[in-house]
């Protein structure tokens, strides 16, 4: 809904030829509430998010957290972890409003056993991962890294900043939509 209606049937062309190519991926699509029909006529499936509530947030961790670990000490050890990190810095708590901020968090401490600092340190971890464990694709596809990494800390930063700019913007030399 961002790009101009004229080049829309271009967007999803390109958005359908990406999904054919790297058939194994998932890709997710945002936009602000409108007509996807058309996605939905193409195979996507239509979910709409909205902020939790302080509950629904908790026990949405608390879901994430007993699917990730089998052990249930281990998962008791995240929970009370993540409660003290919330009591400790109010950031972190309103966070967790957000269902992709708690898939997120949950993944940075199954992989770090760490929980992140702030929004910034998650964001950085989640930037971190997608560079390296797709780093061998765009070695293959020629893509350069420290392009990507300059993309995914502006895209982060724009998160972080709750989206203050939207429309045509240039990182690294390549133009982008935001």
């Amino acid at each position: 809904d961002e790009a101009p209606a004229e080049v829309r049937p271009r967007l999803l062309e390109i958005i359908l030829l990406a999904r054919e190519r790297w058939q194994g991926c998932y890709f997710l699509l945002t936009t602000r509430p409108g007509d996807v029909t058309f996605l939905i006529h193409e195979g996507f499936e239509q979910a709409k998010l909205a902020e939790l509530s302080s509950a629904a947030s908790i026990q949405l961790l608390e879901r994430w957290t007993y699917a990730l670990f089998s052990d249930a000490v281990e998962a008791e050890k995240f929970l009370e972890m993540a409660r003290t990190a919330f009591a400790r810095n109010p950031e972190l708590g309103q966070m967790v409003s957000s269902p992709l901020a708690v898939a997120f968090l949950c993944w940075n401490y199954y992989a770090s056993r760490t929980l992140p600092t702030s929004k910034a340190s998650l964001y950085e971890s989640v930037a971190d991962w997608l560079i390296k464990s797709r780093s061998n694709q765009r070695i293959a596809e020629n893509i350069d890294i420290a392009t990507t990494r300059s993309i995914l800390e502006v895209i982060a930063f724009l998160l972080l900043r709750g989206v203050g700019i939207q429309g045509p913007a240039t990182v690294a030399g390549i133009d982008i939509l935001v």
